[in-house]
């Protein structure tokens, strides 16, 4: 709890406390830009956090290797002299985050590729759908070409609609790779309810419109050893 008294013994006399029992999200947090704004610095935000979230070294290891093989790749462009050709690799048709950890560990993963060649890694026309603004905004600064969508959603099943909905919208050559249908890769923990899973999937709707998510466990949680 060191940050914590450090924390409070840089308040000034005219400063209150406001403690927020969370990890702060990165690059910034909702909670801490809101009381920073609202009380002209009279309210100090101060994180205590509860939980301790550990990442999966295996798992970023097959995220890196399946960005390193084009698996989130789109196809060759068309140009004056060649058509535009699918990518045989391509292995997603989106990404789905709903958490903020989730986004810290793709975001590790993204650190270790080769910057120059996130163009071609990303195709830009694959969604990367989101929950809120804390992982919109995650998402976005890692600079990827792909669109980040969802922000105003705000809940997993408000999601699932927004995802179906936009899926249809989508052209055939981002959604399918030889008639099959792509599935959608969900970055989650190992505590999750499967309300996307099972919505994108559902037997009540046309065959044509169900897309298999694929779960990939990038963190788990425990509680802070040090928290009392």
């Amino acid at each position: 709890m060191d940050d914590l008294e450090h924390s409070l013994d840089s308040l000034s006399i005219d400063q209150s406390p406001i403690y927020l029992l969370k990890t702060r999200s990165s690059p910034s947090d909702a909670y801490e830009s809101y009381f920073t704004n609202t009380s002209s610095g009279k309210q100090v935000p101060i994180f205590v956090p509860v939980l301790e979230h550990v990442f999966r070294d295996d798992a970023l290891r097959t995220l890196r290797r399946h960005a390193e093989r084009f698996a989130f790749a789109g196809g060759s462009p068309v140009t004056k002299r060649q058509i535009a050709t699918n990518n045989p690799a391509k292995k997603y048709g989106g990404m789905i985050f709903t958490s903020q950890r989730a986004v810290d560990a793709f975001a590790i993963v993204v650190s270790k590729l080769d910057p120059s060649k996130l163009e071609a890694m990303f195709d830009k026309e694959m969604p990367l759908y989101v929950v809120g603004p804390a992982t919109a905004t995650g998402v976005k600064s890692l600079g990827l070409p792909c669109a980040v969508l969802g922000e105003e959603t705000g809940s997993g099943e408000v999601l699932a609609k927004f995802i179906l909905e936009h899926q249809r919208t989508l052209a055939r050559d981002v959604t399918h790779l030889e008639g099959r249908r792509l599935p959608l890769l969900f970055l989650v923990g190992e505590q999750r309810r499967d309300i996307i899973p099972s919505s994108l999937s559902a037997e009540t709707l046309p065959l044509s419109e169900r897309t298999q998510v694929i779960e990939l466990i990038v963190y788990e949680t425990g509680e802070m050893a040090t928290f009392e």
